[in-house]
């Protein structure tokens, strides 16, 4: 019986652990899904700005963007908007 309470007292100690670790990293209150639909759009943003990263001046020209900004956006890391 020992052994299962020393287990019980470890579960609630990591789980308030990462209670702490997603309020201060503003992830509290989030479900699988959620972290399933931002893993999602991260990975398309990252697909995205490889793809634009790799455009020649006359297509980023059609799409209205300068060399500098499509570097600006695919330089941008997958979790900043």
């Amino acid at each position: 019986m020992h052994q299962l309470e020393s287990t019980r007292t470890n579960a609630k100690h990591q789980t308030a652990i990462l209670q702490k670790i997603y309020y201060i990293s503003g992830l509290s209150g989030r479900t699988i899904k959620d972290f399933t639909v931002i893993g999602r759009l991260w990975l398309e943003r990252r697909e995205q700005r490889i793809a634009l990263g790799q455009l020649d001046p006359a297509q980023l020209a059609d799409l209205g963007l300068t060399s500098a900004a499509a570097r600006a956006e695919a330089s941008k890391p997958f979790w900043r908007p």
